[in-house]
């Protein structure tokens, strides 16, 4: 997982050609059915309910890249129940168990695609999300909003399987334009927090 998040981070024009996008989804569509046990419990959450607590308004719109089975998306959409809320995975196992889950609030949206290559316009979502996922530094910059909000995630910091050092996480972001750059500590978890 390291490997395939450092091609992310490093050489993210590297990501389609070696395959790697292929061998992601590949894993997570293996344990799309027993996903949901292994990330039960409040405290993959924490680092994620922290990070939109520092929000300072709601946003119309919000992504949630590598929902899984939604549950990012989830605490957005309930967080924020006036927000048009986009699930995405490159996993087409992880968004069919996300779209049956009868816990989904009307406010929110699965879709397949893989985040490298986001189908969405410049500038589409106030908030974006990143719950324990690869970033592709320059996607999240086009879609998010001027004002808008990228929140990077890392449910046990830097035990967390996919991971990307906060110091890495900041400087990426704030190359892209982004400031107001923030990270804490939630549980056993990290959060940052830019402003586009």
């Amino acid at each position: 997982m390291r490997l395939l998040t450092g091609i992310a981070t490093r050489a993210p024009w590297a990501w389609r050609a070696t395959g790697s996008d292929r061998v992601l989804r590949a894993i997570f569509d293996g344990v799309a059915g027993s996903w949901d046990r292994k990330v039960a419990g409040q405290e993959w959450a924490l680092p994620l309910e922290a990070g939109l607590a520092a929000l300072r308004s709601a946003p119309r719109t919000a992504l949630d890249v590598g929902t899984g089975t939604g549950l990012g998306a989830r605490i957005v959409a309930a967080r924020f129940p006036s927000a048009r809320v986009v699930g995405v995975d490159l996993s087409p196992g992880m968004i069919r168990r996300a779209r049956e889950r009868p816990d989904n609030p009307p406010n929110v949206r699965f879709e397949v695609c893989d985040s490298s290559h986001l189908p969405f316009e410049d500038r589409a979502f106030d908030l974006v999300v990143c719950l324990n996922v690869p970033l592709f530094f320059a996607e999240l910059a086009r879609v998010t909003a001027p004002g808008g909000h990228v929140l990077v995630c890392y449910s046990l910091g830097r035990a967390t399987p996919i991971y990307v050092p906060e110091r890495v996480v900041a400087r990426r972001l704030e190359e892209r334009g982004f400031d107001g750059i923030r990270s804490e500590s939630a549980g056993r978890g990290v959060w940052t927090l830019a402003r586009r």
